[in-house]
């Protein structure tokens, strides 16, 4: 039989060619909300480009048809090309982005205010809130209070995340503090919370003391490193089983759910967060978590409910 040749049909698969690249997406999302046609140095800010890189992409998708110009030379102006038929779409898929993200963060903010009688502030932090995050980085949600620990408040938000994970596909991880653990935030975490997403509450710098710094426990660092080795080896055999043997993540989730009737306080809530996990993501995903170089996978790593369904696997 003849070899197929490679390339793709611009006609047929037109969006092959006007979702290229990142830069191009950058640039269609910024037009696809302005109201004018755009410089090219508004453009590049707005679509957070080097305005040396900007011709190439505009010039992808002006041969796509989807972007023209308007005026000469160094003052012509860049706007999307309203005749292709595909432009509609194309703002929908932006807008639709938008409301996404619009929409984790009220289902959050509602998660928050859910429990206002018993929570001080609650605020996002880290990558997603700075805009900075990758594919991998979860949704960083701090829920400051008086007293989490003792009447089931903590199960309580975490089930009500797992439904927003569950629903946006989307990895949430929960810090849970009261107002003694503001004493130990280190300086770079109290750098980052300068662009903290509010929830609910007061921010959470203005909660802050006047200065904080991590407590020094080198003994119990010491352990904490030794278990966190450990189950990282543990992890990285289940993580090389997933990828060949998805079953396992159902049979977790199993395990999970027939744990969740008698489980106490503290391993409810970790049952319920590995739960929001396996009903929320792929078994490639799962993988890669177990396999992730952060305190909050360490802090996974160290309650698997892999191990048992690991182990059947592993006779069969």
């Amino acid at each position: 039989m003849p070899r197929t040749h490679s390339t793709k049909s611009a006609v047929r698969n037109p969006l092959d060619y006007i979702l290229s690249t990142r830069a191009g997406v950058s640039v269609l999302r910024a037009l696809s909300t302005a109201q004018v046609p755009l410089s090219q140095t508004e453009l590049a800010r707005r679509a957070e480009l080097h305005l040396r890189g900007l011709p190439a992409a505009l010039a992808v998708l002006e041969a796509a048809g989807v972007v023209s110009y308007s005026g000469r030379g160094r003052t012509r102006q860049v706007q999307l090309h309203h005749h292709h038929p595909l432009i509609q779409e194309l703002r929908q898929l932006f807008q639709a982005e938008t409301n996404r993200w619009n929409r984790i963060v009220q289902e959050l903010r509602q998660a928050a205010t859910a429990f206002a009688g018993r929570l001080i502030a609650a605020w996002l932090e880290g990558p997603v809130a700075m805009g900075t995050d990758t594919m991998t980085d979860p949704i960083d949600a701090t829920f400051l209070g008086e007293q989490l620990a003792d009447d089931g408040l903590q199960a309580a938000i975490r089930e009500r995340v797992n439904a927003v994970q569950s629903q946006e596909h989307v990895i949430v991880a929960l810090r849970f503090h009261q107002r003694a653990d503001l004493l130990r935030i280190t300086p770079e975490r109290r750098a980052g919370l300068e662009r903290a997403l509010l929830l609910y509450g007061p921010a959470p710098l203005d909660l802050l003391p006047a200065t904080s710094g991590a407590g020094n426990d080198a003994p119990g660092a010491a352990r904490s490193r030794g278990a966190a080795e450990q189950s990282h080896t543990l992890a990285e055999k289940v993580a090389a089983r997933l990828t060949h043997d998805p079953e396992i993540a159902v049979r977790a989730r199993e395990y999970v759910d027939r744990r969740l009737p008698g489980a106490g306080a503290t391993e409810r809530l970790t049952l319920l967060e590995w739960k929001g996990l396996l009903d929320s993501l792929t078994p490639g995903q799962l993988a890669r978590l177990l396999r992730e170089k952060s305190e909050r996978a360490d802090r996974l790593r160290q309650s698997l409910p892999f191990i048992g369904v690991l182990d059947d696997s592993a006779s069969r």
